[in-house]
């Protein structure tokens, strides 16, 4: 997985500003892809803080013997530099608990939350980009955005059972035979039969 994959794996769209209202879109996303059936495997919950927390489902544990078990495997926070209309201007941290990632390296972003069930974000390449764009020198950056689709399959309530409690750092080797994303997974239409059972069994 490319630092830019990581990095947009850490993202999740939760900014406060101080003294404002929480944000319209703080709640549970899809992570890596445009598609909502990989919510069954990977997803960030993002709190109105800014603040967000990316789980990915335990495909060992699932294969074993059927439990459902998502292991935190990554946090960081969001600031909100600026808001045009239904866009935000980001500034992220980002914290992986697999000790082969980089730890708080920050990322840039622009987000347009006109639907919140349906977001788009794009990556500044640097800091510099990011803040020309906040002084108004840019007004996009020239990545095509991405779509973040909200798993309306994934409730806080259905997972509440089936979230690991605490936070650990994880074996790099596990994080990738059984943590990584699935979108890209060359099995990805293997894991996408899996989605409606693992919904199923968060009803």
């Amino acid at each position: 997985m490319t630092i830019r994959q990581v990095l947009a794996a850490a993202f999740i769209l939760a900014p406060q500003i101080a003294g404002a209202q929480d944000y319209p879109y703080q709640g549970i996303y899809a992570l890596l892809s445009s598609d909502p059936w990989t919510c069954a495997f990977e997803f960030f919950i993002a709190a109105p803080d800014g603040s967000y927390d990316s789980y990915n489902l335990d495909r060992k544990k699932l294969t074993d013997d059927g439990t459902l078990a998502y292991v935190k495997t990554a946090k960081g926070k969001c600031e909100a530099e600026k808001i045009r209309g239904k866009t935000v201007l980001e500034a992220c941290t980002y914290n992986s608990f697999s000790s082969d990632q980089p730890e708080g390296e920050p990322f840039y972003d622009v987000a347009d939350f006109s639907d919140p069930a349906n977001l788009k974000i794009a990556y500044f390449d640097d800091k510099a980009e990011h803040d020309s764009a906040v002084s108004g020198k840019i007004l996009l950056p020239h990545t095509a955005p991405v779509a973040v689709p909200q798993c309306s399959e994934v409730t806080a309530a259905k997972l509440a059972s089936v979230i690991v409690a605490g936070e650990a750092v994880l074996d790099p080797d596990y994080v990738s035979k059984y943590l990584s994303p699935v979108s890209d997974d060359p099995e990805s239409a293997k894991f996408q039969a899996m989605a409606a059972g693992i919904f199923a069994k968060l009803k």
